[in-house]
Protein backbone atom coordinates (compact mmCIF):
# COMPACT_ATOMS: atom_id res chain seq x y z
CA UNK A 1 0.00 0.00 0.00
CA UNK A 2 1.35 3.41 -0.96
CA UNK A 3 2.44 5.59 1.95
CA UNK A 4 1.07 9.05 1.29
CA UNK A 5 3.30 12.07 1.75
CA UNK A 6 1.43 14.44 4.04
CA UNK A 7 2.35 17.57 5.89
CA UNK A 8 1.73 17.39 9.60
CA UNK A 9 -1.36 19.37 10.47
CA UNK A 10 -0.56 19.87 14.11
CA UNK A 11 1.41 23.00 14.79
CA UNK A 12 4.70 22.05 16.38
CA UNK A 13 7.12 23.99 18.50
CA UNK A 14 10.79 23.19 18.64
CA UNK A 15 11.84 21.44 21.83
CA UNK A 16 15.46 21.24 22.88
CA UNK A 17 16.38 17.57 23.29
CA UNK A 18 17.78 16.16 26.54
CA UNK A 19 17.74 19.67 28.02
CA UNK A 20 17.85 18.72 31.70
CA UNK A 21 20.50 16.10 31.06
CA UNK A 22 22.76 18.54 29.17
CA UNK A 23 22.47 21.23 31.85
CA UNK A 24 23.30 18.69 34.57
CA UNK A 25 26.83 18.46 33.11
CA UNK A 26 27.28 22.25 32.90
CA UNK A 27 30.01 23.58 35.24
CA UNK A 28 28.62 26.24 37.58
CA UNK A 29 31.83 28.13 38.40
CA UNK A 30 32.06 31.83 37.61
CA UNK A 31 33.78 33.42 34.59
CA UNK A 32 33.54 30.43 32.28
CA UNK A 33 33.30 30.31 28.50
CA UNK A 34 30.49 28.13 27.17
CA UNK A 35 30.03 27.27 23.49
CA UNK A 36 26.79 26.14 21.88
CA UNK A 37 28.40 24.97 18.66
CA UNK A 38 25.09 24.23 16.90
CA UNK A 39 22.81 27.01 18.16
CA UNK A 40 19.73 26.22 16.05
CA UNK A 41 16.53 27.36 17.76
CA UNK A 42 18.45 28.34 20.91
CA UNK A 43 16.66 26.11 23.41
CA UNK A 44 19.86 24.77 24.96
CA UNK A 45 21.49 28.21 24.94
CA UNK A 46 18.59 29.79 26.80
CA UNK A 47 18.72 27.23 29.60
CA UNK A 48 22.52 27.47 29.75
CA UNK A 49 22.29 31.26 30.12
CA UNK A 50 19.93 30.77 33.04
CA UNK A 51 22.21 28.27 34.77
CA UNK A 52 25.78 29.41 34.07
CA UNK A 53 27.73 31.26 36.76
CA UNK A 54 28.33 34.97 37.20
CA UNK A 55 30.71 36.52 34.70
CA UNK A 56 30.38 33.58 32.31
CA UNK A 57 30.02 34.07 28.56
CA UNK A 58 28.10 32.06 25.95
CA UNK A 59 29.27 31.81 22.35
CA UNK A 60 26.56 30.62 19.95
CA UNK A 61 27.62 29.21 16.56
CA UNK A 62 25.45 28.20 13.62
CA UNK A 63 26.22 27.96 9.90
CA UNK A 64 22.66 28.81 8.83
CA UNK A 65 22.13 32.58 8.80
CA UNK A 66 18.41 32.02 9.48
CA UNK A 67 19.31 30.91 13.03
CA UNK A 68 20.48 34.40 13.99
CA UNK A 69 16.93 35.66 14.42
CA UNK A 70 16.48 33.03 17.13
CA UNK A 71 19.52 34.42 18.92
CA UNK A 72 17.86 37.84 19.04
CA UNK A 73 15.00 36.29 21.02
CA UNK A 74 17.26 35.08 23.83
CA UNK A 75 16.87 36.54 27.27
CA UNK A 76 20.15 37.79 28.78
CA UNK A 77 21.78 37.79 25.34
CA UNK A 78 24.06 40.56 26.60
CA UNK A 79 26.06 37.68 28.12
CA UNK A 80 26.30 35.98 24.74
CA UNK A 81 27.46 36.45 21.17
CA UNK A 82 26.37 34.85 17.88
CA UNK A 83 28.83 33.84 15.14
CA UNK A 84 27.86 32.57 11.71
CA UNK A 85 30.08 29.58 10.95
CA UNK A 86 30.46 25.81 10.85
CA UNK A 87 31.14 24.08 14.16
CA UNK A 88 34.26 22.50 12.69
CA UNK A 89 35.75 26.04 12.75
CA UNK A 90 35.36 26.31 16.54
CA UNK A 91 39.06 26.87 17.18
CA UNK A 92 39.32 29.74 14.69
CA UNK A 93 36.03 31.26 15.87
CA UNK A 94 37.13 31.28 19.51
CA UNK A 95 40.43 32.87 18.55
CA UNK A 96 38.70 35.62 16.58
CA UNK A 97 36.43 36.23 19.57
CA UNK A 98 39.54 36.70 21.73
CA UNK A 99 38.47 33.79 23.92
CA UNK A 100 40.93 31.08 22.90
CA UNK A 101 39.61 28.32 25.13
CA UNK A 102 36.29 27.08 26.50
CA UNK A 103 35.03 25.30 29.61
CA UNK A 104 31.93 23.66 28.18
CA UNK A 105 31.09 22.82 24.55
CA UNK A 106 27.78 21.46 23.33
CA UNK A 107 26.94 20.14 19.87
CA UNK A 108 23.37 19.04 19.12
CA UNK A 109 23.52 17.36 15.71
CA UNK A 110 19.78 17.50 15.06
CA UNK A 111 18.00 19.86 12.66
CA UNK A 112 16.00 22.93 13.52
CA UNK A 113 12.25 22.42 13.24
CA UNK A 114 12.24 25.46 10.95
CA UNK A 115 14.48 23.57 8.51
CA UNK A 116 12.01 20.71 8.44
CA UNK A 117 8.98 22.95 7.95
CA UNK A 118 10.56 25.28 5.40
CA UNK A 119 10.31 23.65 1.97
CA UNK A 120 13.25 25.71 0.65
CA UNK A 121 15.61 23.31 2.42
CA UNK A 122 14.15 20.30 0.62
CA UNK A 123 14.68 18.03 3.61
CA UNK A 124 11.27 16.39 3.85
CA UNK A 125 9.31 14.08 1.58
CA UNK A 126 6.57 16.64 0.91
CA UNK A 127 8.75 19.54 -0.27
CA UNK A 128 7.70 20.60 -3.76
CA UNK A 129 9.94 23.69 -3.91
CA UNK A 130 13.42 22.30 -3.45
CA UNK A 131 15.80 19.35 -3.47
CA UNK A 132 18.68 21.22 -1.87
CA UNK A 133 19.20 19.50 1.50
CA UNK A 134 21.85 22.10 2.38
CA UNK A 135 21.66 22.81 6.12
CA UNK A 136 23.37 26.18 5.71
CA UNK A 137 20.42 27.43 3.68
CA UNK A 138 22.63 28.56 0.78
CA UNK A 139 21.63 28.11 -2.83
CA UNK A 140 25.13 27.72 -4.28
CA UNK A 141 27.39 24.70 -3.93
CA UNK A 142 26.65 20.98 -3.96
CA UNK A 143 22.97 20.03 -3.56
CA UNK A 144 21.01 16.80 -3.54
CA UNK A 145 19.40 17.93 -6.80
CA UNK A 146 22.78 18.06 -8.51
CA UNK A 147 23.75 14.67 -7.11
CA UNK A 148 20.64 12.77 -8.23
CA UNK A 149 20.71 14.38 -11.67
CA UNK A 150 24.42 14.06 -12.51
CA UNK A 151 26.11 11.31 -10.46
CA UNK A 152 26.60 7.83 -11.93
CA UNK A 153 24.61 4.85 -10.67
CA UNK A 154 27.74 3.46 -9.03
CA UNK A 155 28.39 6.69 -7.13
CA UNK A 156 24.75 7.04 -6.07
CA UNK A 157 24.66 3.45 -4.82
CA UNK A 158 27.83 4.02 -2.80
CA UNK A 159 26.32 7.12 -1.16
CA UNK A 160 23.07 5.33 -0.30
CA UNK A 161 24.91 2.30 1.08
CA UNK A 162 27.66 4.06 3.02
CA UNK A 163 25.75 7.01 4.46
CA UNK A 164 22.24 5.58 4.66
CA UNK A 165 22.73 1.86 5.14
CA UNK A 166 20.25 1.22 2.34
CA UNK A 167 20.33 -2.47 1.43
CA UNK A 168 18.63 -1.78 -1.89
CA UNK A 169 21.12 0.97 -2.80
CA UNK A 170 21.78 -0.29 -6.32
CA UNK A 171 18.08 -0.60 -7.13
CA UNK A 172 17.43 2.92 -5.80
CA UNK A 173 20.28 4.28 -7.92
CA UNK A 174 19.06 2.55 -11.09
CA UNK A 175 15.53 3.84 -10.47
CA UNK A 176 16.81 7.40 -10.21
CA UNK A 177 18.76 7.09 -13.46
CA UNK A 178 15.70 5.78 -15.26
CA UNK A 179 13.55 8.62 -13.93
CA UNK A 180 16.01 11.38 -14.81
CA UNK A 181 16.23 10.17 -18.40
CA UNK A 182 12.64 11.37 -18.79
CA UNK A 183 13.07 14.66 -16.90
CA UNK A 184 15.23 16.24 -14.23
CA UNK A 185 14.32 15.52 -10.61
CA UNK A 186 13.84 18.93 -9.00
CA UNK A 187 11.89 18.43 -5.78
CA UNK A 188 12.16 16.31 -2.66
CA UNK A 189 8.57 15.15 -3.11
CA UNK A 190 9.34 13.90 -6.60
CA UNK A 191 12.41 12.02 -5.43
CA UNK A 192 10.51 10.46 -2.52
CA UNK A 193 7.78 9.22 -4.85
CA UNK A 194 10.35 7.75 -7.28
CA UNK A 195 12.12 5.85 -4.48
CA UNK A 196 8.84 4.75 -2.91
CA UNK A 197 7.60 3.15 -6.11
CA UNK A 198 10.83 1.20 -6.39
CA UNK A 199 11.45 0.17 -2.78
CA UNK A 200 7.96 0.00 -1.24
CA UNK A 201 7.86 -3.80 -1.37
CA UNK A 202 10.96 -4.00 0.81
CA UNK A 203 9.43 -1.73 3.47
CA UNK A 204 5.96 -3.23 3.87
CA UNK A 205 6.60 -4.13 7.51
CA UNK A 206 8.89 -1.21 8.26
CA UNK A 207 7.92 1.81 10.34
CA UNK A 208 9.79 4.22 8.09
CA UNK A 209 9.10 5.59 4.63
CA UNK A 210 10.94 3.69 1.84
CA UNK A 211 12.91 6.85 0.95
CA UNK A 212 14.11 7.55 4.51
CA UNK A 213 17.59 6.05 4.16
CA UNK A 214 18.16 7.57 0.72
CA UNK A 215 17.24 11.01 2.06
CA UNK A 216 19.49 10.55 5.09
CA UNK A 217 22.40 9.53 2.87
CA UNK A 218 22.00 12.49 0.53
CA UNK A 219 21.74 14.99 3.40
CA UNK A 220 24.84 13.61 5.13
CA UNK A 221 26.83 13.61 1.89
CA UNK A 222 25.75 17.10 0.80
CA UNK A 223 26.65 18.66 4.16
CA UNK A 224 29.75 16.53 4.83
CA UNK A 225 28.22 15.84 8.22
CA UNK A 226 30.44 12.97 9.31
CA UNK A 227 33.66 14.58 8.08
CA UNK A 228 32.79 17.85 9.78
CA UNK A 229 31.94 16.02 13.01
CA UNK A 230 35.35 14.36 13.08
CA UNK A 231 37.09 17.71 12.56
CA UNK A 232 34.92 19.35 15.23
CA UNK A 233 35.72 16.72 17.86
CA UNK A 234 39.46 17.15 17.36
CA UNK A 235 39.26 20.95 17.48
CA UNK A 236 36.88 20.95 20.45
CA UNK A 237 39.29 18.94 22.60
CA UNK A 238 42.13 21.26 21.58
CA UNK A 239 40.27 24.35 22.82
CA UNK A 240 38.87 22.84 26.01
CA UNK A 241 40.47 23.89 29.27
CA UNK A 242 41.50 21.08 31.62
CA UNK A 243 38.37 20.04 33.46
CA UNK A 244 36.27 21.38 30.59
CA UNK A 245 33.49 19.23 29.19
CA UNK A 246 32.37 18.27 25.70
CA UNK A 247 28.75 17.16 25.23
CA UNK A 248 27.45 15.79 21.92
CA UNK A 249 23.88 14.81 21.03
CA UNK A 250 23.63 12.45 18.06
CA UNK A 251 20.60 11.15 16.16
CA UNK A 252 21.81 8.22 14.08
CA UNK A 253 24.25 5.36 14.47
CA UNK A 254 26.91 6.80 12.14
CA UNK A 255 27.25 9.97 14.20
CA UNK A 256 27.11 8.12 17.52
CA UNK A 257 29.78 5.65 16.43
CA UNK A 258 32.16 8.49 15.56
CA UNK A 259 31.63 10.19 18.93
CA UNK A 260 31.88 6.96 20.90
CA UNK A 261 35.08 5.85 19.17
CA UNK A 262 36.64 9.31 19.49
CA UNK A 263 35.93 9.47 23.22
CA UNK A 264 37.26 5.95 23.75
CA UNK A 265 40.42 6.55 21.75
CA UNK A 266 41.23 9.75 23.64
CA UNK A 267 40.40 8.20 27.01
CA UNK A 268 42.65 5.22 26.28
CA UNK A 269 45.80 7.13 25.42
CA UNK A 270 48.33 4.55 24.29
CA UNK A 271 47.73 3.22 20.78
CA UNK A 272 50.61 0.75 20.66
CA UNK A 273 49.81 -2.82 19.50
CA UNK A 274 48.91 -5.08 22.48
CA UNK A 275 51.91 -7.33 21.83
CA UNK A 276 54.36 -4.48 22.58
CA UNK A 277 56.00 -5.04 26.01
CA UNK A 278 55.88 -1.30 26.78
CA UNK A 279 54.45 1.90 25.35
CA UNK A 280 56.53 3.56 22.65
CA UNK A 281 53.92 5.95 21.21
CA UNK A 282 54.02 8.25 24.22
CA UNK A 283 50.36 9.10 23.84
CA UNK A 284 48.54 9.94 27.08
CA UNK A 285 44.81 10.01 27.78
CA UNK A 286 43.26 13.43 27.15
CA UNK A 287 39.64 12.68 28.06
CA UNK A 288 37.67 11.06 30.85
CA UNK A 289 34.34 9.66 29.69
CA UNK A 290 31.49 10.81 31.95
CA UNK A 291 28.79 8.77 30.22
CA UNK A 292 29.93 5.15 29.96
CA UNK A 293 26.71 4.47 28.09
CA UNK A 294 24.81 7.07 26.06
CA UNK A 295 22.09 9.02 27.84
CA UNK A 296 18.68 8.58 26.20
CA UNK A 297 15.58 10.78 26.54
CA UNK A 298 13.18 9.75 29.28
CA UNK A 299 9.91 8.03 28.45
CA UNK A 300 8.15 11.27 29.40
CA UNK A 301 10.24 13.32 26.96
CA UNK A 302 9.76 10.83 24.14
CA UNK A 303 6.02 10.90 24.72
CA UNK A 304 5.97 14.70 24.60
CA UNK A 305 8.44 14.96 21.72
CA UNK A 306 8.51 11.82 19.51
CA UNK A 307 11.23 13.37 17.32
CA UNK A 308 13.73 12.91 20.16
CA UNK A 309 13.41 9.14 20.33
CA UNK A 310 16.71 8.49 18.51
CA UNK A 311 18.73 11.10 20.45
CA UNK A 312 21.81 10.01 22.41
CA UNK A 313 23.98 12.18 24.64
CA UNK A 314 27.66 11.45 25.32
CA UNK A 315 29.85 13.63 27.53
CA UNK A 316 33.59 13.63 28.21
CA UNK A 317 35.90 15.79 30.35
CA UNK A 318 39.36 16.94 29.41
CA UNK A 319 42.10 15.80 31.76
Amino acid sequence: MKQELKKEKKEEKHQAVLLKEVVSFLPTEENLVVVDATFGEGGHSQKILEKMGRGSFLLAIDWDAAAQKNFEKLKEKKRASFVLGNFKEIKEILRKQSRGTANFILADLGWRLEQIKNEDYGLTFFSEKSLSMRLDGKKEGLTAEKIVNTFSAEKLADIFRIYGGEKQAWLAAQTILSAREKRLITSAKELAEIIEKSLARFYRRARIHPATKVFQALRIFVNKELENLEIFLEKAVEVLEKGGRLAVITFHSGEDRIVKNFFRANARGCICPPEFPECVCGRRPSLKILTRKPVFPSAKEMNENPRCRSARLRVAEKI
